[in-house]
C-alpha cells in the first residue's frame, strides 16, 4: 500500500489505449488517466442543505426528476464560471460531497449510480478506491444515456479509510463500528479519496491521500459516539466534520478529501475540460 509521504510521483500523466502506455496526446478513442496526489488544506466546507435522489430506475426520467443544486447567490450572480456545458452530474447521494462541490461554485444535478463495492483479492487500497470511482462514473453515464438525459460531464468519488492495509468502509452495525474505532484509537491512519471526471469517452482521475491521527478513545466514548448516530454511514465509522473532530489531534493532507471530495483535485480535473474557478 502506498502511504502519504513516500516517493510517489506528484504529477504523472499517461494515456492508455488497449492497455498500452503512450506519451502522445489524448484522443477521444483513448482512456486518459491523470494521477495526481496533492496535499491541500481547506479552511472550511460549504454550508447548505440539498435534497437527494434515489437510484435511477428503468422508467424515462426528466431533468426535474434529479436534484438540482443551484449555486446562484441570492442576488442572482454566479459563484465561479459555468462550464461550457452549463451543469455537470455528481454521481453521489452524499450530502457532504454535494455541499463541498457547491463550495467551488459548480452547478450540478445528482445521479446515484448502483455499484457493488467489493474489494478484489489482493487489490491495493488505492487501486480499489480508483476502480470504484471510475465504475461509479461509468455507471452514472449509462444511467444518463438509458434515461435520455442531456449528456454532461460526470464527477464520481470513492473514499476509504486504511489501517494496516485493511480497508474500513461503512460499518455494518454497532459492533463493527466499535471495532473500527478501537483500531483507530491512539494511532495514525490513511484516508484515500479517488475522483473520476468522465467527459464524453474521456476519463480524468486523481487520488488524494491524507494522514489522520486519533487520540486515545475510551470504550464509553466509542459507545456514546455510536449512539449519536453519526458513524453509521461514514467510511471508518467517523466524520471529521462532525463530533469526531474532538478525536482528531492532527491531519496531514486534504481536509476536504477526508470529508469525501478533495476540492483541489476536483478543481484541477474540471480545469482539464475548460472550467476556471477564478473567472
Amino acid at each position: 500500500m502506498w502511504r502519504c509521504g513516500s516517493a510517489a510521483p506528484t504529477d504523472w500523466h499517461r494515456n492508455v489505449s488497449h492497455g498500452q502506455t503512450s506519451s502522445g496526446p489524448c484522443h477521444r478513442s483513448r482512456l486518459r488517466i491523470r494521477w495526481r496526489v496533492c496535499y491541500w488544506w481547506s479552511n472550511s466546507i460549504g454550508r447548505g442543505v440539498s435534497s437527494l435522489t434515489g437510484p435511477i430506475t428503468a422508467r424515462p426520467l426528466e431533468t426535474s426528476d434529479l436534484s438540482v443544486i443551484d449555486t446562484s447567490s441570492s442576488d442572482g450572480s454566479r459563484r465561479g464560471r459555468d462550464l461550457p456545458v452549463s451543469r455537470i452530474y455528481l454521481a453521489s447521494a452524499s450530502p457532504r460531497r454535494q455541499t463541498l462541490l457547491q463550495q467551488l461554485g459548480v452547478r450540478f444535478d445528482v445521479v446515484v449510480p448502483v455499484v457493488v463495492e467489493q474489494r478484489a483479492p489482493a487489490e491495493a487500497a488505492a487501486e480499489y478506491a480508483q476502480r470504484l470511482a471510475a465504475q461509479k462514473a461509468r455507471q452514472a453515464a449509462r444511467q444518463v444515456a438509458e434515461n435520455g438525459l442531456t449528456p454532461r460531464p460526470i464527477l464520481a468519488a470513492d473514499t476509504c479509510v486504511v489501517v494496516d492495509q485493511e480497508i474500513f468502509g461503512k460499518p455494518r452495525d454497532r459492533a463493527d463500528a466499535e471495532r473500527m474505532l478501537q483500531r483507530l484509537s491512539a494511532r495514525e491512519h490513511t484516508v484515500l479519496t479517488a475522483v473520476t471526471l468522465r467527459h464524453g469517452e474521456d476519463e480524468y482521475s486523481a487520488l488524494s491521500a491524507s494522514q489522520v491521527r486519533f487520540r486515545g478513545l475510551t470504550d464509553a466514548e466509542i459507545r456514546r459516539y455510536w449512539d449519536s448516530g453519526e458513524p453509521a454511514d461514514k467510511a471508518g465509522a467517523y466524520a471529521i466534520q462532525g463530533r469526531a473532530a474532538a478525536f482528531i489531534s492532527r491531519i496531514e493532507g486534504s481536509y476536504s478529501g477526508i470529508v469525501g471530495l478533495p476540492l483541489f483535485e476536483v478543481a484541477q480535473l474540471l480545469a482539464d475540460i475548460g472550467w476556471n474557478s477564478c473567472e
